[in-house]
């Protein structure tokens, strides 16, 4: 069974990208507004999911000679997030209708300045479009986190995830519920590669559990890996490699990942990426991604 999961910040609240100049010598900005596209083909479905997001930061980012898509990192910047998910469904069989999901989605995130411990939580509400003849869910998915930075440029986070799906089935009238713990390390770091050039790695265990009607129980590790190299401050690329197994075989498989970000100006920029599920099952289907993301920063 295919899981109606919702993802907070890894769907919901997009991360910091770019930056915005004030009229003084050094890169400044205090909020950023985020638009995203996302198309996704997994047989016989589509999934086109549009995102918008804004994040205002507690004190103004500085960016001084970092990369604008790591200021925010390496500012140790705290922030509160806003954001909105509008999700479509389609299926090859014109008789099926369209389904739809959409909900708002709300994240803090707290350093502390002396210590640089780190404290965040967040919150999203999904729902679905509610036909009478056609199925319909509803979820609420919450997170807490902690951590610290280590150095200036390596942060370890541990977070707590709790979600709750409730399905409904108008004919034969039924509803069941899934409830989904999901516990997580990262790590992340950054170097420096010469004069003007920066790396990154990126490290993140999973481990989730679901119930289903309190009978179902089925588990899944995701072990996730990232790598980023920065030109200068304007433009950078990332690889992503993520191996998930477990009980629940809609989720077995491995992904890579691609993307590119590069800044037309220090306030506006963009990140287009693209992905690829493969599965593990011969019984499930492959899935193709492609995304575009547009920052603004103010």
């Amino acid at each position: 069974m295919a899981h109606f999961q919702p993802r907070l910040l890894g769907t919901l609240v997009l991360g910091s990208l770019l930056a915005s100049p004030l009229l003084q010598a050094e890169l400044l900005y205090d909020s950023e507004f985020t638009v995203s596209y996302e198309y996704a083909e997994e047989d016989p479905t589509t999934v086109k999911t549009q995102t918008y997001a804004f994040e205002h930061y507690l004190t103004p980012v500085e960016v001084e000679d970092n990369p604008f898509a790591l200021a925010a990192f390496l500012d140790r910047a705290s922030s509160i997030t806003a954001g909105y998910l509008i999700s479509k469904t389609g299926y090859e069989d014109s008789s099926e209708r369209s389904r739809k999901l959409e909900g708002p989605g709300l994240g803090v995130n707290y350093i502390s300045i002396r210590d640089r411990y780190i404290l965040g939580a967040t919150w999203v509400k999904l729902d679905s479009e509610v036909l009478l003849d056609r199925p319909s869910a509803d979820g609420t998915e919450y997170s807490l986190k902690v951590g610290k930075y280590v150095n200036d440029n390596t942060r370890v986070q541990l977070s707590l995830a709790e979600s709750e799906i409730n399905y409904f089935t108008p004919s034969p009238l039924s509803s069941s519920r899934l409830e989904t713990t999901t516990h997580t390390l990262d790590f992340f770091t950054v170097k420096k590669s010469g004069l003007s050039n920066h790396y990154s790695f990126g490290l993140n265990l999973e481990h989730e559990r679901s119930t289903y009607e309190s009978n179902n129980k089925e588990e899944t590790n995701t072990l996730d890996l990232q790598f980023g190299y920065y030109f200068g401050q304007t433009t950078s690329v990332g690889l992503g490699y993520s191996l998930a197994s477990g009980d629940e075989v809609t989720q077995e498989g491995d992904t890579l990942a691609a993307s590119i970000t590069h800044f037309i100006m220090p306030d506006f920029g963009y990140t287009l990426a693209f992905g690829k599920f493969s599965a593990d099952d011969e019984s499930q289907s492959d899935i193709d991604s492609a995304s575009l993301a547009l920052f603004l920063r103010m």
